[in-house]
């Protein structure tokens, strides 16, 4: 995977990272590319991406939606995510995430990605008791109510809580998500060719 080579390499440089995640999400909107992105490990890099680059919105964001493009359709995904520690500080996926959304709180796009893929991260059950345990819920909730008016975001928040809690059973009818997203993305890989 180019677009995954370029990330590793380039991981200091923000703009980079940018370009390549906004790439990245276009190319896992195909479910033919699910093989390539688990053994990729791209969740590992989308989360050191977020980490490294946690103040930078154009990156959380970008880098969020891949995530949950793809943890929406493979569950070999959600296990790369539970078992994701930073080889630096040993931080695991969601105490990255929640800082991300304690530090982009105010801007609705990132608000809207990270509530996403919170919703998508919950419906796994293993995930679901981390999410519990690190108290997300009462950052969801808080997001529900912050938002309340911004469809998205109050559907998305309001899924993730239920399942989060043990109270929505997985069975029943799911928002849309990322994959439903418009693939806007697509419009920067050229430019990150470019760049390359």
């Amino acid at each position: 995977l180019d677009v995954h080579n370029a990330i590793e390499v380039f991981m200091e440089n923000s703009d980079l990272v940018d370009a390549a995640c906004s790439a990245m999400w276009a190319m896992c909107m195909e479910d033919d590319n699910m093989d390539l992105v688990v053994d990729a490990d791209i969740v590992s890099n989308m989360l050191r991406a977020i980490k490294l680059h946690i103040r930078d919105i154009r990156v959380v964001k970008n880098a969020a939606m891949v995530l949950a493009t793809i943890l929406e359709v493979d569950e070999r995904c959600a296990v790369q995510f539970l078992d994701f520690h930073d080889r630096d500080t040993g931080q695991s996926g969601i105490p990255i995430i929640s800082k991300a959304l304690e530090l982009h709180i105010d801007n609705e796009e990132a608000v809207e990605n990270i509530t996403t893929l919170i919703m998508d991260l919950s419906e796994y059950d293993d995930v679901a008791v981390q999410l519990k345990a690190a108290k997300m819920d009462a950052k969801v909730t808080m997001i529900g109510k912050k938002y309340a008016e911004q469809e998205v975001i109050k559907s998305h928040s309001t899924v993730a809580l239920g399942r989060i809690l043990g109270g929505l059973k997985m069975a029943e009818p799911r928002p849309a998500s990322a994959r439903s997203r418009p693939r806007s993305a697509r419009t920067r890989q050229s430019s990150l060719k470019k760049k390359l």
